[in-house]
């Protein structure tokens, strides 16, 4: 498809694309005669092209000229070859420029004439002729020079090389010989141009050619450049600047006149001929220039001397003048062509979907063009793909060089000819960034899925992680096969060619992203390499049929000469047939398409003359690929061919041009071999000559690739093995460490902007620093645009070249480049960055920094809650460790600090560390599930586990790998109720069950379903059921039935209904034998195949709460009232019972393979082991504080127990009288319901959340965390100046200093032992109240109780329940609120004394519901507005002598659910009330009853309801906290929201000081300070500045 790009067939896959991508480069080609036009390039490559480099990079661009002039003193090469090389970059630059693209400087010279390089053989013989006729080829020069060749289309005349007659005209070893032979060709060249010249001329004038045909042999190569230039351009992509010197005909005798005009050689006079030429050219340029106009600029002689004879190029007047002109064009055609850019209906640069697209869509039109043969195998395999039948995704496997990635290409030019309306969704992976990525190729296909078929693109958020994301796409999938369902004709055809060339991030050579069974319509094709390295194809042989893989093997001799015709004749060649049976042979050594390239490329250069005996071919594609360098090296130098292809090979993604050119020219050895017979043109600076580039560029061009990355056209080599014969060859150990060092000091910029670089040279006497010219490296070129390619590239570059302080130190403890790397790219691939140097080292520091980021990824990518600045959260996280690790985190957490400071969009800058550190036993957090967790289940591996939600999805995880196997949603239609995942014969399975009675059997590598059947649990209580997976079968127990199944024949094997309860249910594999315990205490077996029973009555009659199989034919049975025995499994007879523990267990575990039951209570743990036929008994753990809420067994001497302050604890168990705490396992911020563990990992799970926490059981890599404060908020208070936090904890009452993260001294004041149900602070003292009724005042600077009184009335009544104890801080007033049956109790405290000032009573219905919140209205008296659970506010004043109210208002507004907290501003005109909903509002007081001033909606996908409030001190803003785990910040006035930071646990309490500090508290047992900067206040105070930059 040439032309406009189409769209929606492009987006269809239903067209390829021929065409050029659009480009992002001004690429411009300088032309312009050899010497006179010095003085004006220098100046540009010194002042113009640093300046227009910058102007473009703030644009997102880049800037490039390709001057074949400049630092090249010979225009003589061997191959005379510089003609079509200028012309080809001609052509190159107009093609991608995207600016002006062609400036040509012109004087009074026309410039060199060059020979031509071919002549067609019938038009030579012609000259030939006329030549002989004349005698003017007396020398026999033409037939000399001009070989015949037949292997051309049609014969033609090639000019010989220099060197097949002067062998030493480049030898630098014999300098008189080589000097000869150049003076000699130079003497030769001049005649051969004068004969052919004149004998066109005659040939003109006979008629035989057209006199236009003629100028070739006297067009200079500017000409030739000017006209390819004007050829199909636009005139304003091409500018033309005209020196005049006024005086240059009084000056022909001086002895440099000959260098700016063109002269005669035998004489002082101009050569009238070029003139002549040149006033056509001139003519011709001004006709095609902007207003028919070339720039002219008139100098004098004087002038001229004086540009000559200047010390800086940059002093001349007439120069700058020039120079300035120049970049002003420049600039104005840029913004030109930009303008016309954005009004274009082209989006490609403004759409990374589409630039993917159209790279994929090139190189299939690319790769079909030489196609040839396979056409059986094409047929089998189309016609595999139309076949409805096959649901399974297709491979194709061959060797590397096979011809997989053509063959694909034909295949999907096949399958638009079958159908017009079909999608065909195509990605030749690893030839793009983008493609190289399982995770970003998953995502760009499901992109072009939903704008083929008009669905809503997914959330962002969830395209974020790679588990998500696989999931999507099997979803999208089946979305496109349910759209299909109604279109006839209609598929979606998806290729993915090259599996193995994707990087192994996400386990994509794993394959578990890729569904084994596809819906309707939608058909996956793909392929890859074998090989022990790539499983792919081994996986595959798993999963699919053998009939759906294909091998492509070698090709046919017919094919490969056809193919030999073919591509030859792309290209105007062809062979003889002795040359053509030569490279047929050798191709039988290796009949892969590869291999026959290779040498085809080699046979181009064949001409028809050579001898076919001493044509060498190599003997495999390697060889040929080594061959092809060396024959580079050969005639470009070793060292430029070496450090070409080892930048382009070594780097990322590749280099752009002009950054090869850029590192060209910080290589040394480069610019030694550049520069051995000359000095660089400009002083002070030096650069490689971009026609050194250019040459060796125009040799590589058919094995080098432009590709698109990061929005920039990267060069790359073709094929795998041409990149893995470079880096053998060129990135050797000794020199790939030189390679990554200059990569690494250009990303870094380490010689940019000035910065100069010694160079030695033997032109020179020593070393001098020279300026190499390179592009500067800065973070961002402007406030929009990004140094996208330095992000890339720099860590990669540094970690190669074993820089790894500079790494540190430039890229992982530089938050700056880390925001911007996760900005510009995305988090994922910034942790990536990480990895990299991780994965082969171990580094406590950087490994913070990586998981303090990890941590934060949830937050930071999810778009719809509140964000919080990727700087506060590493400080937040990083905080506690700036002082341990002063070297990289300390500065890192100063810097965070600073940053946040300097931005002022940031109104809450964050004192102290008050995060989830990283460090700790947290591994990661799984999330996917929609409702909370229901149930987990490891499998025997310990390394694949399966978890269950309450809305009926399962996930399946690799522990190994951190990835997740498989998602399967809507496993069921109600919720899993438990999880069996084994290990079977044919492979890993889940079981599950659902409280609708669904027994499914799941492959955990593709999500299919191998087994399903339906249980009636109508008198079952569904969640109990549980079950067992074997090899062969399937057992589902619950309280009312056993039911077994045979799962390969899928038949019921029994189904047993139970008289009795069921309470346990444990099942023996290898035994073939379920035991069952009942209710009543008994216990009996089953077979699992017949339902055979054997039945033991026992005498205790608790229920059964485990039975435990033993090694050594015995059980182990315990009940729920504590018993224990262990039972002969053979006569059922108890050889030995005890008495494990008094009261009822809480719960149990078992260890099969360590041979110990374990039983809790509240308090305590007790464990039972066998010995001697005797149960051995012991207490393991005793707990007097902690409340046990689950254990779990992980081996011999390690238990896991949780704990129902939410968090779980891993003991050392080994000496049962001191066991020891290994580990803590906090922030899963929910009651933990399931705890399992596996293969040295944990993982907790709650009926409550949607997550799963994942705990590393390996300590080695933690550090010491911060320890968290037992809060709640029974137990926990904040001084109203924020200084101190009081919270209770093991009985005791300790004080803590606020803003700090480290542990600080505390005080500790006894407290009775019975439970805290209400803590407040009165100034500094501190209340608290106790369930049995009594109060106390503790004073912080005494060690003693203050004062004690006893409220008799919560004493004696059993039934009251505490629910607020508010503080009237200033005026020493308490009201503490009990709730009973029917009413409430109001408790007026004088807080001086303790004293009981009055207790009034009110009914529920008085104040229409529970009582939730209080809070004072005034400072003189018992004035409260009192909330309620139905919404309501009541303000009433209790009458301190009576204990009556005075007086009741209640608000006109009611809130839609309960109250949770109120605030009143100081000076008590303003009340905020908080609710369980979304609602929250701001009343005005002031008159008494509360009048609605402002209702603040604050959205939340998480539970809502305010917890704590508090107005700022002039009473402008609000800030409340709340169950979302958010504090937000509201502006009074106006009633909106002005900012809000995520703090991941409920809010507990928060104060906000006078001088605008904010302090909280919350659930995971944090106290966080942060400064408040109110939007209006543009810097802060004085104090506020000191404040803020304290780090601890």
């Amino acid at each position: 498809m040439a032309g406009k790009i189409q769209l929606p067939e492009l987006m269809k896959g239903q067209v390829s694309e021929e065409n050029e991508p659009p480009s992002n480069i001004v690429r411009v080609f300088l032309s312009s005669t050899f010497t006179d036009m010095s003085s004006e390039r220098n100046i540009l490559y010194h002042n113009a092209y640093p300046e227009l480099r910058n102007f473009c990079q703030n644009l997102g661009m880049e800037f490039q000229v390709i001057d074949m002039r400049w630092g090249v003193r010979d225009t003589a090469v061997v191959d005379h070859s510089t003609t079509s090389l200028c012309l080809l970059e001609v052509q190159a630059c107009k093609k991608v420029s995207a600016g002006p693209f062609f400036v040509v400087f012109l004087g009074h010279r026309y410039g060199y004439q060059p020979l031509p390089t071919a002549i067609s053989n019938e038009e030579f013989l012609i000259l030939q002729g006329i030549a002989s006729e004349t005698n003017s080829d007396d020398e026999g020069l033409m037939e000399k020079w001009y070989r015949l060749d037949k292997n051309n289309i049609p014969d033609t005349r090639i000019l010989d090389r220099i060197t097949t007659h002067f062998k030493h005209y480049n030898d630098p070893n014999l300098v008189d010989q080589r000097d000869h032979e150049r003076s000699e060709w130079n003497r030769i060249s001049d005649k051969l141009v004068a004969v052919l010249r004149k004998a066109a001329d005659v040939a003109a004038q006979r008629g035989v050619l057209t006199p236009q045909h003629s100028l070739k042999y006297s067009k200079s190569v500017t000409h030739m450049e000017v006209e390819e230039a004007l050829v199909g351009s636009k005139g304003s992509s091409i500018l033309a600047y005209n020196r005049e010197i006024s005086d240059l005909n009084d000056h022909m005798a001086d002895r440099n006149a000959r260098k700016y005009v063109d002269m005669l050689d035998s004489e002082f006079g101009v050569d009238r001929l070029r003139q002549k030429m040149l006033a056509k050219m001139k003519k011709r340029i001004a006709q095609n220039s902007p207003a028919k106009k070339i720039h002219n600029y008139r100098i004098s002689w004087k002038d001229l001397e004086e540009v000559d004879q200047a010390d800086q190029v940059s002093e001349d007047v007439y120069l700058k003048t020039f120079c300035d002109k120049f970049v002003s064009d420049i600039k104005k055609a840029v913004k030109s062509s930009l303008n016309q850019k954005r009004h274009s209906t082209n989006k490609e640069n403004d759409d990374p979907l589409l630039e993917e697209v159209l790279h994929h869509a090139r190189l299939q039109y690319a790769k079909t063009l030489d196609f040839c043969g396979r056409v059986h195998l094409i047929n089998n395999i189309v016609g595999k793909i139309l076949d409805k039948r096959s649901v399974s995704p297709i491979t194709l496997f061959g060797k590397s060089g096979s011809g997989k990635t053509a063959l694909m290409a034909k295949i999907i030019e096949r399958m638009r000819s079958f159908s017009s309306k079909s999608t065909i969704v195509y990605r030749f992976l690893g030839t793009s960034p983008d493609s190289s990525n399982i995770h970003k190729v998953l995502k760009s296909v499901i992109l072009q899925i939903s704008v083929v078929y008009r669905f809503d693109a997914p959330p962002s958020h969830l395209m974020q992680n790679f588990s998500d994301v696989a999931d999507l796409f099997a979803k999208y999938l089946k979305k496109v096969s349910d759209a299909l369902a109604d279109r006839q004709g209609e598929s979606l055809y998806l290729f993915l060619d090259s599996i193995d060339q994707l990087s192994q991030y996400d386990g994509a050579r794993r394959m578990h992203w890729l569904p084994k069974s596809l819906p309707r319509g939608v058909k996956i094709i793909i392929s890859s390499i074998p090989g022990p390295d790539y499983p792919i194809i081994p996986i595959m042989r798993k999963h699919v049929d053998t009939s759906d893989i294909f091998e492509v093997a070698g090709l046919t001799m017919e094919t490969a000469g056809e193919i030999l015709n073919k591509y030859l004749g792309l290209y105007g060649r062809r062979l003889t047939e002795q040359q053509a049976d030569k490279i047929l042979n050798t191709f039988q050594r290796s009949p892969y398409p590869l291999f026959l390239k290779l040498m085809l490329e080699e046979a181009k250069r064949w001409r028809s003359h050579y001898d076919v005996t001493e044509l060498e071919l190599p003997e495999s594609s390697r060889s040929a690929i080594a061959n092809f360098y060396e024959r580079l090296e050969s005639e470009h130098g070793k060292v430029i061919v070496s450090s070409a292809l080892s930048f382009i090979i070594a780097a990322r993604d590749g280099v752009t041009e002009n950054e090869l050119l850029d590192l060209l020219s910080l290589d040394d050895e480069v610019l030694f071999e550049a520069y051995q017979y000359w000095s660089p043109p400009t002083e002070g600076s030096a650069r490689v000559p971009s026609f050194t580039w250019t040459r060796l560029k125009h040799d590589l061009s058919n094995y080098l690739v432009k590709r698109q990355a990061t929005g920039h056209t990267v060069l790359a080599l073709l094929h795998r093995q041409f990149i893995e014969v470079g880096r053998e060859k060129y990135l050797t150990p000794e020199n790939a460490p030189r390679i990554y060092g200059i990569l690494s000091e250009y990303f870094l910029g380490t010689y940019s902007s000035g910065m100069t670089k010694v160079l030695k040279l033997n032109m020179w006497d020593g070393e001098k620093k020279v300026d190499r010219r390179v592009a500067s490296q800065p973070m961002k070129f402007s406030d929009t645009v990004y140094n996208v390619r330095k992000l890339r590239e720099l860590p990669f570059s540094l970690l190669r070249a074993s820089r790894v302080e500079t790494l540190k130190t430039s890229v992982f403890a530089n938050p700056e480049w880390i925001f911007a790397k996760s900005t510009t790219f995305s988090i994922k691939e910034t942790i990536e960055d990480f990895n990299m140097y991780l994965n082969g080292t171990k580094d406590c520091e950087i490994k913070l920094i990586r998981d303090s980021i990890l941590l934060a990824k949830p937050t930071l990518e999810f778009e719809g809650g509140v964000q919080n600045h990727l700087y506060t959260e590493m400080y937040c996280r990083l905080e506690y460790f700036s002082s341990k690790f002063p070297k990289y985190i300390g500065p890192l957490v100063t810097s965070c600090h600073a940053l946040l400071e300097s931005n002022k969009d940031e109104i809450l800058l964050p004192q102290n560390g008050c995060f989830q550190s990283p460090g700790g036993p947290l591994r990661t957090t799984i999330t996917g599930f929609k409702l909370p967790v229901s149930c987990l289940s490891f499998a025997d591996n310990g390394v694949v586990f399966a978890a269950g939600s309450k809305e009926g999805n399962i996930i399946v995880w690799d522990c190994e790998n951190d990835e997740s196997l498989q998602k399967i949603e809507s496993a069921h239609d109600s919720a899993v109720v438990h999880l069996d995942i084994q290990e079977l014969v044919t492979g890993f399975k889940v079981a599950s069950c659902s409280t609708g009675g669904e027994v499914k059997i799941f492959d955990a590598e593709n999500g299919n379903v191998c087994f399903q059947m339906n249980a009636d649990l109508s008198r079952s209580s569904a969640s109990f059921a549980q079950v067992k997976l074997l090899e062969d079968a399937i057992v589902l127990g619950t309280d009312t039935k056993i039911i077994s199944w045979d799962i390969c024949d899928k038949k019921l094997l029994f189904e047993y209904e139970l008289d009795i309860d069921m309470t346990i249910f444990s099942c023996s594999a290898e035994r073939k034998m379920i035991w069952v315990g009942l209710k009543n205490g008994d216990y009996f077996s089953m077979d699992i195949a017949t339902g055979t029973q054997n039945k033991a009555e026992c005498e205790v009659k608790a229920a059964v709460s485990d039975i435990m199989f033993t090694n050594a034919g015995r059980l182990l049975v315990l009940w729920q009232d504590g018993t224990a025995a262990l039972v002969n499994e053979s006569t059922r007879e108890i050889i030995h019972s005890t008495r494990v523990m008094t009261g009822e267990i809480a719960d149990w575990t078992r260890s099969v393979k360590s041979g110990f039951m374990d039983c809790a209570s509240p308090n305590e743990v007790m464990s039972i082991s066998i010995g001697d036929d005797k149960l051995k008994v012991s207490r393991c753990l005793h707990e007097n504080d902690r409340k046990i809420r689950k254990i779990h067994r992980i081996d011999k001497s390690t238990l896991v127990v949780a704990y129902q302050n939410k968090k779980a604890m891993v003991w050392n168990i080994e000496n049962t009288e001191k066991p020891v705490t290994c580990d803590v396992w906090e922030g899963m911020g929910a009651d933990i319901d399931h705890v399992i563990t596996g293969n040295r990992v944990g993982v907790t799970a709650s009926n409550q959340v949607f997550y799963l926490k994942v705990w590393d059981l390996d300590d080695q890599d933690q550090v010491q965390l911060f320890n968290t404060l037992p809060l709640s908020r029974s137990t926990g208070a904040l001084s109203t100046d924020g200084n101190t936090l009081a919270y209770i904890d093991n009985d005791q009452l300790l004080w803590k200093t606020s803003g700090t993260s480290e542990d600080g001294p505390e005080a500790i004041r006894k407290t009775h032992k019975n439970d805290s149900k209400a803590i407040a602070f009165i100034k500094k003292d501190v209340l608290v109240l106790q369930d049995d009724g009594e109060i106390s005042k503790y004073v912080q600077d005494s060690d003693e109780i203050v004062l004690s009184n006893k409220i008799n009335e919560i004493a004696l009544a059993q039934k009251l329940t505490v629910v607020i104890l508010s503080v009237q801080p200033d005026a020493n007033r308490a009201i503490l609120v009990t709730r009973g049956t029917h009413n409430h109790t109001l408790f007026a405290i004088d807080t001086n004394s303790l004293d009981i000032m009055s207790v009034t009573n009110m009914r529920s219905n008085d104040i229409s519901g529970d009582i939730t919140a209080l809070a004072f209205m005034n400072a003189e008296q018992y004035d409260v507005m009192i909330a309620t659970s139905t919404g309501r506010l009541n303000r009433i004043r209790v009458d301190c002598d009576s204990g009556e109210v005075i007086w009741k208002e209640q608000a006109s507004a009611k809130h839609a659910s309960e109250i949770t907290c109120l605030a009143v501003n100081p000076n008590y005109a303003l009340l905020f009330s908080g609710s369980v909903g979304r609602t929250r509002r701001i009343w005005s007081v002031r008159d008494g009853s509360p009048v609605l001033l402002h209702e603040l909606r604050f959205n939340s996908l998480l539970t809502s309801g305010v917890t704590c409030a508090s107005f700022t001190k002039d009473s402008r803003y609000l800030i409340t906290g709340s169950n979302e785990r958010s504090i937000t910040i509201w502006d009074v006035e106006k009633g909106t929201l002005v900012g809000a930071h995520y703090v991941y646990a409920p809010v507990l309490d928060l104060v906000v000081t006078a001088s605008n500090e904010l302090i909280f508290t919350n659930d995971l047992g944090y106290m966080g300070k942060a400064l408040f900067r109110p939007p209006r206040m543009q810097t802060p105070s004085k104090k506020q500045q000191s404040s803020s930059c304290a780090v601890s």
